[in-house]
C-alpha cells in the first residue's frame, strides 16, 4: 500500500514535470516559428521593393523625354492631391474639435 502511494505520488511528479517541459518545448517552439516567419516576411518585403523599383527604373529608362516630364507632372499632382486632402481633414479636426461645423 505505501509502495502504491509512493508509485503514484512520483508518477504525479513525474506527470506534472513532463506537462511543464511539453509547455516550454510548445511556448520556445512558438517563440522560433514567429522570429522565423517575421524574418521570412522581411526578407520578402525586401525583395518585393527590390523588384519593384528595378522594374520602375527600367521602365523609366524606356520613357521618352516627354512620358517622363508627364509622369513627374502626374506624381507631382498626386502629391498635391494628398497634401491637399491631408489639409482638409485637419481642418476639418481641428473644426470638430472647436466645435465649429
Amino acid at each position: 500500500e505505501e509502495n502504491r502511494e509512493q508509485v503514484n505520488r512520483n508518477q504525479s511528479v513525474y506527470r506534472e514535470e513532463n506537462r511543464e517541459q511539453v509547455n516550454r518545448n510548445q511556448s520556445e517552439y512558438r517563440y522560433q516559428n514567429r522570429e522565423y516567419l517575421n524574418s521570412a516576411r522581411r526578407e520578402r518585403d525586401a525583395s518585393n521593393r527590390v523588384f519593384r523599383n528595378e522594374r520602375r527604373q527600367q521602365q523609366v529608362a524606356s520613357m521618352t523625354d516627354e512620358q517622363r516630364q508627364e509622369l513627374r507632372d502626374r506624381q507631382r499632382q498626386q502629391r498635391l492631391d494628398r497634401d491637399h486632402r491631408q489639409l482638409l481633414q485637419r481642418l476639418e479636426t481641428a473644426s470638430i474639435e472647436r466645435g465649429i461645423t
